[in-house]
């Protein structure tokens, strides 16, 4: 839970980067396991930005399992593998 405080270990917040929810099960629930796996790959320079929702703000957003609060993380992707390409020109 997402306190003025912090965060609460016994009930951890959804994690949203770049528009997906870390752990997000089809049932509507969040495995936090899995979502703390995935953020712990996340390379802390790619970060841009970091909004924390709390509340109603983030229950009307993203639904019940929010009640939580949420925590957006938006990250460049240029930290990405980029394939090398060169134009090719007849002789």
């Amino acid at each position: 839970m997402i306190c003025q405080r912090g965060i609460s270990p016994d009930h951890p917040p959804i994690y949203v980067v770049n528009g997906v929810a870390l752990g997000l099960r089809a049932d509507g629930t969040v495995d936090h396991a899995a979502a703390a796996k995935m953020l712990g790959q996340i390379n802390v320079r790619a970060i841009v930005s970091i909004e924390v929702l709390k509340n109603m703000t983030a229950i009307a957003r993203f639904g019940p399992a929010a009640h939580q609060g949420v925590v957006l993380i938006t990250a460049s992707e240029s930290n990405e593998k980029k394939t090398e390409s060169r134009e090719i020109t007849k002789p």
